[in-house]
């Protein structure tokens, strides 16, 4: 488990917004798209599932499945790399087939998979953040505000 910590913003029904300091597991996180920076991107507040009861001002735990921020780096850090070297290959093929600049082809045929990668991966990031395992969760309460 990854685990941040955080102050309770705003809690309603089994949702609680938890500002944190800005971390690197904040980069793979299946939930990125529902969090929102603030403050020149030093400080995040993540909507969690408030298992823990937590209200406004607690200071509390979140934690995130190891194996899902494994999944969602490969998400979104591997497909944009596959998707660019694909594309750069396919470029050259078609550069040369019809006798252009396969360099040129190749660059815009890489900058068109790159792109199409970032529109799938969006979609995918959509569906995932409605799933529970890709939702940070309040583990406990450290200390009542």
């Amino acid at each position: 488990m990854s685990t941040e910590e955080g102050t309770i913003t705003k809690a309603a029904g089994n949702k609680a917004w938890v500002l944190v300091a800005r971390s690197e597991m904040c980069d793979c996180c299946g939930s990125k798209g529902i969090c929102h920076t603030l403050g020149g991107g030093k400080n995040m507040e993540a909507e969690a599932l408030n298992t823990a009861g937590a209200k406004v001002g607690d200071r509390v735990r979140i934690k995130i499945k190891t194996g899902t921020l494994w999944k969602i780096s490969l998400l979104f850090y591997m497909i944009p790399v596959i998707a660019l070297v694909l594309g750069a290959l396919v470029g050259i093929k078609i550069g040369t087939r019809i006798h252009a600049d396969p360099e040129l082809f190749s660059a815009l045929s890489a900058i068109v998979f790159a792109g199409l990668s970032f529109a799938i991966i969006k979609l995918i990031a959509n569906r995932l953040q409605d799933k529970k395992d890709y939702i940070p969760e309040v583990e406990r309460i450290l200390s009542q505000g």
